[in-house]
């Protein structure tokens, strides 16, 4: 695959053209949730993932999609949280918060889930070891799954037949 070489500033303002909700496939690696006390581990595990989302979805349409398809009728949500940080760029799928740019969008599916242990692909035996320190995702709830990824963290990007690979 070729890779268009861009900034994040560049791909910003890429993103921030597209009209409608789109597909894209992203790559981003950021540091693993894992509690502190007594890990010999914290601070030196990564995961790098790459999944297909959809930018610019109608969060509100989408969560009652999925309540209505969990009870087998059309049902509308009663509640619904905002959002709790950052302010969303109006049509777009950038969050701003604190100085800081995000990618927002609806996780499709996961290509890839791989995790490092300084920067080397871990062993089975060494993510046996790693999970016992990382923390659980909380189940049990109607829930249309995002994600909000810093472009500090974004490596590759695929939307609208366009490849970019990130640079600093």
């Amino acid at each position: 695959m070729n890779y268009k070489s861009i900034t994040k500033l560049e791909l910003i303002r890429v993103l921030e053209q597209i009209k409608g909700a789109t597909f894209a496939t992203v790559t981003y690696e950021t540091p693993l949730d894992m509690r502190k006390t007594n890990n010999p581990y914290y601070g030196r595990v990564t995961k790098q993932k790459t999944m297909n989302l959809t930018l610019n979805i109608d969060y509100v349409k989408a969560l009652n999609k999925a309540l209505s398809k969990a009870v087998g009728r059309n049902v509308a949500a009663t509640e619904i949280n905002t959002r709790t940080w950052g302010t969303r760029r109006k049509k777009t799928c950038i969050i701003d918060h604190k100085g800081k740019n995000y990618l927002s969008g609806k996780i499709n599916r996961c290509f890839d889930n791989s995790i490092y242990l300084d920067n080397v692909l871990a062993t089975d035996a060494e993510l046996d070891k790693i999970n016992e320190f990382c923390t659980k995702n909380k189940e049990g709830k109607v829930y249309v799954p995002l994600i909000n990824v810093n472009f500090d963290n974004l490596q590759k990007i695929t939307v609208n037949k366009t490849s970019y690979l990130l640079k600093d």
